[in-house]
């Protein structure tokens, strides 16, 4: 029988950098609402939770061959503004747990323990207030249009300089489940909020635009059909399918 990580069900953050933090225990449920004023930590909290789901995804991806601390430094340098300095300790839902230690921005340790019992990663997915729209998006498309041909580890290494590691593995998701049918599930969802005719979901990297078809074929481009409140809610349900 395979085996997920799972979910985080809760972290202990004890933080004096970027954002001090001092927590013994934050549990998230399957939804969990992150409340407080602006520049308290919720979109750090979130980005250190892709951080956590990731690192034990790409440990188990490489057969538990990876130095967890290389891995740790690279998607660390990758995905937080600022230095970290600090130790944060996380449990996952299957009772996995994984804790990280930071000095100065550098990753000085990082332990795990049942990581080699997981048998089936996954792909960890966050989309970031700065690419909700697809009108967003189309700036990542342009500056990937630069690298076309390349291979896949190629595009990223190359994005990197500038763009979020979450970012670039959320979009880059996208672009590879187009063209995308949607299911009857994905229709209802999205009828929901009153967007309706969509059959399908598509991105043409020459012309740097997601677009969408109906039954018939009729193309709609995202970025100049859709309004801003349409495309988020587009990107956040096709997005997490």
């Amino acid at each position: 029988m395979s085996k997920q990580l799972g979910d985080i069900s809760s972290v202990t953050l004890w933080l004096t950098e970027p954002v001090p933090m001092n927590f013994d225990t934050i549990e998230f449920n399957k939804l969990t609402l992150l409340c407080g004023t602006n520049g308290v930590g919720k979109s750090f909290i979130l980005v250190l939770n892709w951080f956590l789901s990731y690192l034990g995804n790409i440990i188990v991806m490489s057969g538990m061959k990876a130095d967890p601390t290389a891995v740790g430094q690279f998607i660390s340098d990758n995905c937080f503004n600022g230095r970290m300095q600090g130790i944060v300790k996380c449990l996952f839902s299957s009772g996995i747990t994984i804790d990280v230690a930071w000095d100065n921005g550098k990753v000085m340790n990082v332990t795990h323990n049942g990581l080699d019992t997981i048998t089936e990663p996954v792909q960890v997915k966050f989309m970031s207030s700065a690419y909700r729209t697809f009108s967003a998006i189309n700036g990542y498309l342009f500056a990937r249009k630069q690298f076309a041909g390349k291979s896949d580890e190629e595009i990223v290494s190359n994005m990197i300089s500038s763009f979020r590691l979450y970012d670039i593995m959320y979009i880059e998701h996208l672009i590879r489940k187009c063209p995308l049918i949607l299911t009857p599930e994905l229709k209802k969802s999205l009828e929901g909020f009153d967007i309706k005719d969509i059959h399908s979901l598509h991105v043409d990297l020459n012309e740097c635009d997601f677009y969408t078809e109906d039954d018939k074929g009729n193309k709609k481009s995202m970025s100049r059909w859709y309004g801003s409140g349409h495309q988020a809610l587009i990107n956040m349900i096709i997005g997490a399918s």
